[in-house]
């Protein structure tokens, strides 16, 4: 049983680290391959939509499967693997889409609720229901980095309780969302501390790279909407640095994730009959 267990957050970090250093070819290729597939995704107009999701299955799928079973076995079962990775991670993504929407809902009405007679008297009208909110955050500034704080809190741990969905599913051939969740009970708080202690520096560092990858090429990645504008200017430069900053998210951030959710899978999954 799980309860019993005490998940060990250096050994899983640990581990991590141990595939990644490993098996750092591998992890280069399926970078390399993802923003190749990430750079012809955007190339698809709509359908970029329904394809970048796609790509980024696979490689996660692929760096789950390698440090499942080895890099040798990955493409035997990528797309069956493929489909049952990708149907858990829709399923947690829902979640988190719900939890935000959430969040968001509960936010507006601390804020607005100072203000609800302004908002009944706006009715319908558009214009004024916005200046209404505009005038509640502007006089309670606090409030939306306390819902932000509190939001990304709950949803950190929800998806950390549902941290095993895809190497338990690539593993058990089905998707297994309610089965992780019972896998990592009496376990969130290990979970998320050796998220915290291989994820938040990887973080950071993968951050700095592809920030000053940005400045190099002239790209103000801290501004989301100059980014936009200049992108407009030169999007074949603009291309470029999509590509190599996805690579590095992908040989290095995406890596170690499959390799710590992989270890603690390993560590809370119960032994086989």
């Amino acid at each position: 049983m799980t309860g019993s267990v005490n998940v060990s957050i250096k050994d899983s970090v640990g581990e991590a680290l141990r595939f990644v250093r490993a098996h750092w070819r591998f992890a280069l290729v399926v970078g390399a391959l993802g923003a190749a597939g990430l750079v012809l995704a955007m190339l698809l107009g709509p359908l970029a939509l329904i394809a970048l999701p796609v790509v980024l299955i696979l490689c996660h799928t692929a760096l789950i499967s390698a440090a499942l079973r080895g890099p040798g076995a990955v493409r035997a079962r990528l797309a069956s693997d493929a489909l049952r990775v990708g149907g858990g991670m829709v399923i947690v993504g829902l979640i988190v889409g719900i939890l935000v929407i959430a969040t968001a809902y509960i936010a507006m009405a601390v804020l607005i609720a100072p203000y609800a007679e302004q908002a009944r008297a706006a009715g319908e009208d558009q214009a004024q229901l916005e200046a209404v909110m505009r005038m509640a955050i502007a006089a309670q500034p606090h409030i939306s980095p306390w819902a932000l704080a509190i939001g990304g809190a709950v949803i950190f741990f929800f998806t950390s309780r549902l941290f095993l969905v895809a190497p338990a599913s690539a593993d058990r051939g089905r998707i297994t969302v309610f089965e992780s969740w019972r896998l990592s009970r009496g376990q969130t708080l290990r979970i998320m501390g050796a998220r915290i202690l291989l994820m938040a520096p990887a973080f950071i560092l993968v951050g700095a790279v592809q920030s000053l990858l940005g400045a190099a090429l002239g790209f103000q990645t801290a501004d989301p909407g100059a980014l936009m504008a200049q992108a407009g200017a030169n999007p074949a430069l603009f291309m470029m640095f999509f590509a190599v900053a996805a690579f590095v998210q992908l040989a290095l951030f995406a890596a170690l994730e499959a390799g710590l959710s992989t270890a603690l899978y390993r560590r809370l999954a119960p032994p086989p009959p």
